[in-house]
């Protein structure tokens, strides 16, 4: 009984598409990572190009060194039951948002098409093709459909779309188009225009999605009723400028052949077919056969150039639209393998397997040419009139931005002027933007000279525009020159002026290749001594070419602790800004905090709040001031006015300070709301306060005996203050920063809230608007929970009428909107805090809605509207995924109580670039969102943080500080520079060629990483083949040339290297400790290596073992990281690739996999230790499970698998009543065997039984089995006892269980665990308790692209063997997506004793088992 989940997404970017997707006007882009579909928004930002200086300078003078950049900005994210493989984009005037539709293909044979719905800010599926049916596959000797590719396209005036699937199939989808059929799409600039307009008005009017379907019924057809010569299709494509529906399909008669090349030259065909959608039928236009035989794909071209682009590994063919052929050869092998007329570019040296092709956006039809190797080149053509005379390529240099991409790209998309997307699967996702500035200034100088009229432009004005936006090549008002212009421009020519550069990245950990646990050698952030713990680092290697890396991963936060302070006691801390002048408190940067102040737990000390001063790493206290810490504990400080003021909210009065110069915005004062009059004035950087000001006391409000304040909030001029009873008070500065107590409505002081937050939207993104006509409205919003979980927001400084009533909050709804209501349910989530604050980074934030729960659970909410009215009705909130389960209260919430509680939510805003929010308590963790992801919040690696602060010092930039064990102060710093897109923590340590294959020397502290380069192969010197020696190519084929090396992790300076024989790449790297001596039986901790020489597929291969030992040596003068070298001990050959090695039994001895033999001395993949069993895993055959004995030396076959299965990996899993077998196969299935000799089935154990299989859709690259560690739920069962609420039945202590990591080519990272029948004393039978749960959220929860989980898994089970079904856990975790009235609905059907075991189970399944990391 296991289950599988995917604790992170893929993130190998395998196709993109831009399009209008959200509206007629938008920019997006869509991007599928395997089973992950996202859709982008395109942002332009304007950033410096260098760090500013404290003292700002004027806009003019800064000009030069700022930057306009394209950022994408995730706006929707779907998990869909499948694996895309292309998408595509579709005209239609009938979509609900007024945009286009969305193609997508699914792998084996299924196409969805979905349109964006602003109602639900979600796709909604508008139909679903499906051409897996066994009457639509060929006849029994046709390879089957996972065996072949799936070629998608539509046509350029989206009239239909073909789906090219199995051997010879081609489904047509005709889809409907409003209006003249005759409109073709490169002729479409007016048609398109009166489209908009046309769009436009029926999205002001409502009417977008008329009653007829954008699709017609499909149908299938062979490609041989096309054509019988289409025996071998090799790719297709729809081509422009053509009144009906058009294909190009390359093919050939018979198979292509390197080895028979001298028989089968040049047999690839190009025909371009007509489409008659109606009669099903279709016409040959033209055809062009003998093409080299290296043409592989079909590159349709618009106006004005036409056609299509062929190319081939070593070719590039234009067929223009009458039949006309110009092929230029782009290295030297294709003369000598094709006899086809070429143009000779042969000096390029240009491989273009694996390549992809992008239009500029340039007037003349140029093309963006990217090879396997990231090399960009530029295809420009020769215009003869209407017909291409030829081709033109250009290079770009290294110096120009043309070695920016490092490893080869899957798919290119433009996403606006002068901007390209570009996938990759090896290496991060790339936004590349091109300039060039010398055809610009040409081309405005010969447009200003032939205009009649001077163009108006000041050139001051010109000058101010930013410098990338100067770059911009075509401007409307100069198209008709450029169009001229640039008709007589080379490739050449053009590209030689191109500037390319990096504008964002999206992170990719695919390949995933390898991994490996490496101990933490940071101090417990808990504990009060600085010491090691046992923390465990994931280490991996990913990526391809020059972008692979070594990566450390944590779904954990873990700070490192810089300094602690003997202050203990420490309950909540703030830390703010104050100026003074007269020593008592040093003078700082406005951005940067100066004072400490500490909230003493009454536990352990006085019930006061001390100030301290923060000098450098230390803090002194604050004395001679007018700070009393005698007040009494502080409930919760903040700043007013941008820092004019601190004020500190105590239990019965409030207290402001003076806090210093505004820190509201760089450019002075003047923008301050209420004080610009006052101040505008003023130099920038005037001092509003006294000279000899030094935290000086302003003002004291008492309040009223009835208000005690439990929370508050600070914004701009309001002060929020909530009461332990639910009572309000609202108080509000003046332009003097005096605070003056508001007066609230009747309505709101009748009422009793349960929480409140302010929020100043400046960007009016809640978009609401007040009915009072009062003239003082600011863009300050009041929001407010009421003890129901009814919202109200108010706009300050109106408390009279609220702008936005949403009652049915508490019901925790998918979509929030004002008429939102559940009937028969009164099932509310108990909500005791209320947030609106920013997420994002330095480029782009948002506001989020976050509520916190009693047990500590994070709702998060994402406002939207439907429309772009101002109606209150048109503002929704969307629920945004969160899958981290909280951890175990020691206490449950007992009762009905609901009084307020002091805010555990804390906004850190611009920390490390980020806008985050830090979640105090039992389940501390952040709240992180990147612009390529959605909100993520992450686990700090601790039991439990009381408070947090943010500290900004020269000394401690961006640093935290936090009440540690028994409250004692600490000062610790956080990975910022980690990527969190993923849910984890991802930092990049070090960059070199591709990585095969590390491991963690823990003796030396040195990473041992195998790397491999490409270098030109040669024929060596062969007394019996002298025709070797004729070989003059310049054009030489490429080898892997590897090289072990050695890496400092503290400086990952390569202190030495061990290059292995030409052509003998690294396999497999393993730790091991082996025997040194057979008098002694010392062991030593040292590096095996097995390698394989591969020499050409007509020289058998053979392979060596390599031990290695690293050594301490002088190190070299200046350099203490060289201390440390290779000694090669031993290295053994044998005929057969060294495929794996592991250790084995207890002697210290090796085992290892020869080709198809193993030898008991070497290597072996998978030994269970302590158990002599061994896994060996064959990559066609099969697997089998052996015993080894030490005395004498010899392996025995206990078992194999009974069907042939091609391994990719295998692990072994025990559950403590047996033995499982876990193997993924090369077509993304994981299958469960296991090894049970009492069984009659097994043949007395001679085979393996097959308890069931399961698709991941992922390729794995390496299975790690891990010990399970208890989850806080387990703990929480195991130490407190049942009371009333909570009635456990059986309670035991269940034995320790396992779990196996696995790792994927797509990057993602997936967990399987086993499943106990008693699981933590929570159920019963904890898998019919998910096995229910898993029902019911397929049945209730939609799904994207309508597919179903059920089929996209395709779980076989074999019930005679007592097979269990492994459960998804990617199902599992959209538990919270549900609403409340859901939850309680799925619990009733589970037959479970509460929500609580729900997410005991859940937590133990999706990750939190791995608490050493």
């Amino acid at each position: 009984m296991q289950c599988y989940a995917d604790l992170t997404p893929p993130t190998a970017v395998t196709s993109s598409v831009s399009l209008p997707f959200l509206s007629s006007s938008a920019n997006n882009l869509v991007v599928a990572k395997s089973s992950i579909l996202q859709i982008f928004t395109v942002k332009s930002v304007i950033t410096d190009a260098v760090p500013s200086a404290a003292q700002p300078n004027p806009p003019k003078i800064q000009r030069r060194d700022r930057l306009h950049l394209s950022k994408l900005v995730l706006v929707s994210e779907f998990d869909v039951a499948g694996t895309i493989t292309s998408l595509a984009r579709v005209k239609s005037q009938q979509s609900k948002s007024g945009g286009e539709l969305l193609l997508v293909s699914v792998r084996d044979a299924k196409l969805s098409l979905v349109e964006w719905d602003p109602e639900s800010y979600s796709i909604s599926t508008v139909s679903i093709h499906y051409y897996e049916r066994d009457d639509l596959q060929g006849p029994p000797w046709a390879p089957a459909l996972n065996k072949c590719d799936s070629i998608l396209t539509v046509d350029p005036g989206s009239r239909c779309a073909a789906l090219k699937f199995g051997a010879r199939s081609l489904a047509i989808l005709p889809l409907n188009q409003g209006g003249d059929d005759l409109a073709m799409d490169d002729f479409e600039s007016e048609f398109d225009s009166q489209l908009k307009n046309r769009q436009s008005a029926r999205q002001v009017n409502g009417d977008m999605h008329p009653g007829s379907s954008p699709s017609s019924a499909s149908f299938v057809l062979s490609l041989l009723q096309l054509d019988p010569a289409l025996t071998h299709p090799l790719h297709l494509a729809f081509l422009h400028e053509y009144r009906e529906p058009t294909i190009g399909i390359l093919s050939c008669r018979i198979a292509r052949s390197s080895a028979l090349l001298h028989e089968r030259r040049d047999v690839v065909a190009y025909t371009v077919y007509t489409l008659d959608l109606d009669q099903q039928a279709s016409t040959p236009l033209l055809s062009v056969s003998g093409l080299p035989n290296d043409v592989d794909k079909v590159i349709p071209l618009p106006s004005p150039i036409g056609g299509a682009l062929l190319i081939g590994s070593n070719v590039l063919v234009h067929v223009g639209q009458a039949g006309k052929a110009n092929g230029v050869a782009v290295n030297s092998l294709a003369k000598t393998s094709s006899s086809y007329p070429l143009v000779d570019w042969s000096d390029l040296d240009l491989r273009l397997e694996g390549c992809i092709t992008e239009q500029l956006g340039t007037l003349n039809g140029d093309l963006l040419l990217v090879t396997s190797l990231g090399e960009l080149v530029i295809i420009g053509f020769k215009l003869d009139g209407r017909s291409v005379s030829g081709m033109n390529l250009y290079q770009i240099p290294a110096s120009n931005g043309g070695s920016l991409l490092a490893a080869p790209a899957s798919c290119a998309s433009s996403v606006g002027p002068a901007r390209i997307f570009i996938g990759s699967r090896d290496a991060d996702a790339t936004v590349l933007g091109w300039s060039s500035r010398s055809w610009r200034q040409q081309s405005r100088r010969q447009s200003s000279m032939n205009q009649d009229t001077p163009n108006g432009t000041d050139k001051d004005e010109e000058e101010t525009e930013d410098s990338e936006l100067e770059d911009d090549l075509y401007m409307e008002n100069d198209r008709d020159v450029e169009k001229q212009q640039f008709a007589t421009i080379s490739a050449e020519e053009f590209g030689r002026d191109l500037s390319f550069k990096v504008h964002d990245r999206l992170l990719n950990l695919g390949p995933l290749k390898d991994v490996s646990l490496v101990q933490s050698k940071l101090p417990n952030p808990s504990d009060g001594e600085d010491k090691a713990w046992d923390k465990l680092d994931l280490v991996g290697a990913c990526g391809q070419g020059r972008s692979s890396s070594l990566v450390r991963m944590s779904p954990t936060i873990c700070p490192l602790v810089t300094k602690r302070f003997d202050i203990a006691g420490a309950a909540r801390l703030w830390a703010v800004h104050a100026e003074g002048s007269s020593g008592k408190v040093p003078e700082t940067e406005f951005d940067h905090h100066n004072v400490l102040l500490v909230s003493m737990d009454p536990d352990y000390s006085e019930a006061i709040t001390n100030a301290y001063i923060l000098e450098g790493e230390n803090i002194l206290p604050l004395r001679d001031c007018e700070f009393e810490p005698e007040a009494g504990p502080t409930v919760e400080i903040g700043t007013l006015l941008g820092g004019l003021r601190i004020v500190q909210a105590l239990k019965n009065e409030l207290r402001s300070f003076d806090g210093g110069r505004s820190q509201s915005s760089s450019f002075g004062l003047a923008t301050m709301r209420g004080l610009s009059t006052l101040r505008s004035w003023m130099p920038m950087n005037y001092d509003l306060v006294p000279d000899n000001a030094h935290f000086g006391l302003a003002q004291i409000i008492p309040l009223s005996d009835e208000l005690s304040v439990a929370a508050a909030s600070f914004v701009d001029t309001f002060v929020l203050l909530v009461g332990d009873d639910g009572r309000l008070g609202i108080l509000r500065a003046d332009d003097s920063g005096d605070l003056e107590e508001m007066q609230i409505s009747d309505a709101l002081a009748s009422q009793k809230w349960q929480s409140g937050s302010l929020y100043d939207d400046v960007n009016d993104a809640f978009h609401l608007a007040s009915d009072a006509e009062e003239d003082d409205l600011t863009s300050v919003l009041m929001f407010l929970l009421g003890p129901d979980g009814g919202l109200q927001v108010y706009r300050m400084p109106d408390l009279e009428n609220p702008i936005y009533l949403a009652p049915g909050l508490g019901f925790l709804p998918p979509f929030l909107s004002v008429d939102f209501t559940v009937r028969r349910s009164n099932a509310r989530e108990r909500l005791m805090e209320i947030l609106v604050a920013d997420l994002g980074d330095k480029f782009h934030r948002s506001p989020f809605l976050i509520l916190r729960s009693t047990e500590d659970d994070l709702i998060i909410y994402s406002p939207y509207h439907e429309t772009k009215s101002s109606s209150s009705h048109a503002l929704r909130f969307r629920k945004v995924d969160n899958h981290q389960v909280p951890k175990a209260l020691r206490h449950e919430p007992s009762g009905s109580s609901r009084a307020p509680t002091s805010s555990q939510l804390r906004v850190l805003s611009d920390f490390g670039g980020q806008h985050a929010v830090f979640l105090s308590g039992r389940s501390p963790s952040f709240v992180f969102k990147a612009l390529s992801s959605s909100p993520k919040v992450i686990d700090l690696k601790m039991d439990g943080v009381p408070s947090l602060t943010r500290i900004r010092t020269k000394a401690c930039p961006d640093y935290i500080a936090y009440p540690g064990k028994y409250g004692r102060l600490t000062f610790a710093k956080l990975p910022l520079k980690a990527d969190f897109s993923t849910g984890w923590a991802v930092e990049r340590m070090y960059t070199t060629s591709t990585i095969k294959a590390f491991r963690y020397h823990e003796p030396s502290d040195r990473y041992v990483v195998g790397t491999s380069l490409k270098v030109d192969f040669k024929l060596p010197h062969d007394e019996f083949h002298p025709e070797w020696e004729s070989e003059t190519t310049d054009f030489l084929p490429q080898v892997d040339q590897d090289i072990i090396r050695l890496v400092d992790p503290s400086t990952w300076v390569e202190t030495d290297l061990f290059t292995l024989e030409n052509c003998e790449v690294v396999m497999c790297i393993e730790n091991v400790s082996l025997e040194t001596s057979e008098n002694t039986h010392s062991r030593s901790h040292m590096i095996a290596v097995g390698t394989a020489l591969i020499r050409g597929e007509d020289i058998n291969t053979q392979g060596s073992v390599y031990v290695l030992d690293v050594i301490p040596v002088v190190p070299e003068p200046g350099c203490p990281e060289t201390g440390w070298k290779f000694k090669a001990l031993a290295r053994h050959k044998d005929k057969g690739a060294v495929t794996a090695i592991s250790q084995v039994g207890t002697e210290g001895f090796l085992i290892a996999a020869h080709g198809q033999k193993c030898m008991c001395y070497i290597s072996v993949a998978r030994e269970l230790r302590g158990t002599g069993l061994c896994l060996l895993g064959d990559a066609v055959k099969g697997i089998w499970l052996v015993g080894y004995t030490e005395d004498p030396y010899h392996l025995k076959l206990f078992g194999k698998s009974a069907r042939d299965v091609r391994v990719a990996s295998a692990e072994f899993l025990p559950d403590g009543r047996g033995l499982c077998i876990l193997l993924a196969d090369a077509d993304a299935n994981m299958h469960i065997l296991r090894f049970d000799p009492h069984n009659p089935k097994s043949l007395s154990g001679q085979h393996l039984l097959h308890l069931s299989s399961f698709h991941t859709g992922l390729d794995v690259s390496k299975m790690m089995l891990l010990p399970r560690s208890k989850t806080s739920w387990e703990r929480y069962l195991a130490q407190e006892p049942a009371d009333d609420d909570m009635q456990v039945d059986g309670l035991e202590h269940p034995e320790i269980q396992q779990q196996i990591l696995i790792t994927t080519n797509s990057g993602a990272i997936s967990l399987i665990t086993s499943l106990p029948v008693v699981a933590t004393g929570a159920s019963a039978d904890s898998y019919r308790t998910l096995a229910a749960l898993q029902s019911y959220l397929t049945s209730t929860l939609p799904h994207p692209l309508g597919l179903s989980p059920k089929a996209y898994r395709n779980v076989e089970v074999d019930m005679s063997v007592s097979g269990r079904a492994m459960l998804d856990g990617n199902v599992l975790r959209r538990w919270s997506e549900l609403g409340k009235w859901k939850k309680a609905e799925a619990v009733a059907r589970t037959g479970g004793q509460g929500e609580w075991e729900v997410r005991a189970l859940l937590e133990g399944v999706l990750g939190r088992g791995l608490g050493f990391f």
